[in-house]
């Protein structure tokens, strides 16, 4: 989910999942939510927003997950 500090959802100029591969998944232009079926592992997931990366490491496992990016 992405949203302002004061709660307003936003739209992420861009969203880039990489495992310990590569690249997964880049995403212009997504949110206020993304949702994706990803492969049971560690994950770096970047969200651009006005032109500021904010980067988060995920680990990804069966259980349902939801990450909170605000500005």
């Amino acid at each position: 989910v992405f949203s302002a500090q004061n709660g307003e959802y936003l739209v992420a100029d861009t969203v880039a999942v990489r495992d310990a591969r590569g690249e997964v998944l880049a995403v212009p232009g997504v949110g206020p939510i993304l949702m994706r079926k990803l492969a049971t592992s560690d994950h770096t997931v970047t969200a651009i927003y006005s032109g500021r990366p904010e980067t988060k490491q995920v680990k990804v496992s069966s259980q349902e997950q939801n990450v909170t990016w605000r500005w």
